[in-house]
């Protein structure tokens, strides 16, 4: 009840799908620019160009699997990708089998009626996540197609004119290694990834104390934001997954310093518009400051152009 409560305002879950989008846009961007990066600092097989048209070209289609996955998880709570943001089980604490309770009395009938409306904010999360794993496995599979296919037609293995129904044949039968790779992309953009050795301890004891979930009912999720903001700072050689990546090569690498190269850039000009009086946030606390900045012509989460 706890934690679904803490879900239930229409701002959390606006903040939810907002940063989804924001996360789908800047992957397509990121791959865009790593097709260029690599062929300037290596001779290594890394991100083909190409790839970030296939992602776009795959949101036509994925769109649609994305709401029907997200319909089928809001309907049963079933999801098809494995950990959601809920870090909890999939069974529901508040239903008759829990509590032992016979499911066709009415007394079990009104606790499995009062967990499913309890859960309600839960499974739309649920849903949420859903729908935009959908759209990053979707997006993958894509971007791993035609890697796949444009290296084979520059090896002599297939033909130009066999290009586009390889590129088919990989959508439809994906290879293992390809699944795999589309399967982690879409956890990693929904920030559901599974948890590193420390923060499966923290889990590890919220489960064993779950009233401690009281303070602290969420790990993984906020622990998986933290990682991605890494990697787009120059802090990004102190996270595992940087390192793993550039000692891996190829592609990875190239995306790796994509990643901190776009990132950091964007985090210097919106240090340097905001330093500038160019962008605000969301001004002082105090409400007497805050009416105080506010006559001085600032408004909260603003952009300044000219004297506008």
């Amino acid at each position: 009840y706890w934690i679904n409560a803490l879900l239930s305002g229409p701002k959390t879950h606006m903040v939810n799908i907002m940063s989804n989008t924001g996360v789908v846009g800047l992957s397509i961007l990121e791959r865009s620019i790593a097709s260029r990066y690599g062929r300037l600092f290596s001779d290594e097989a890394g991100v083909e160009l190409g790839e970030a048209l296939a992602q776009v070209q795959s949101l036509r289609g994925g769109i649609w699997d994305a709401f029907r996955n997200a319909g089928k998880a809001l309907r049963t709570g079933q999801t098809g990708f494995g950990m959601n943001k809920l870090e909890m089980p999939r069974e529901r604490y508040i239903s008759s089998g829990t509590w032992n309770m016979r499911s066709d009395g009415w007394v079990g009938k009104g606790v499995d009626g009062l967990g499913s409306i309890v859960n309600i904010p839960g499974r739309m999360l649920q849903a949420e996540d859903e729908f935009f794993k959908t759209i990053g496995y979707r997006m993958e599979l894509h971007a791993q197609a035609q890697r796949t296919a444009t290296r084979e037609l520059r090896d002599g293995k297939i033909t130009k004119d066999g290009f586009k129904a390889r590129y088919a044949e990989l959508l439809d039968n994906p290879p293992e290694a390809i699944r795999l790779e589309a399967a982690a992309a879409a956890a990693y953009q929904t920030f559901t990834n599974e948890p590193g050795k420390l923060t499966r301890g923290f889990m590890r004891i919220l489960s064993d104390y779950p009233a401690a979930k009281f303070i602290m009912p969420f790990v993984n999720t906020p622990t998986n934001i933290l990682k991605y903001t890494f990697e787009r700072t120059p802090l990004a050689p102190l996270t595992a997954k940087y390192r793993n990546a550039i000692a891996k090569g190829g592609a990875d690498a190239d995306l790796a310093r994509t990643k901190m190269a776009l990132g950091t850039m964007v985090m210097m000009v919106g240090m340097d518009l905001a330093l500038n009086g160019h962008t605000t946030g969301s001004g002082p606390q105090n409400t007497a400051e805050k009416q105080n900045w506010r006559r001085q012509g600032n408004q909260p989460y603003a952009l300044r152009l000219g004297d506008k």
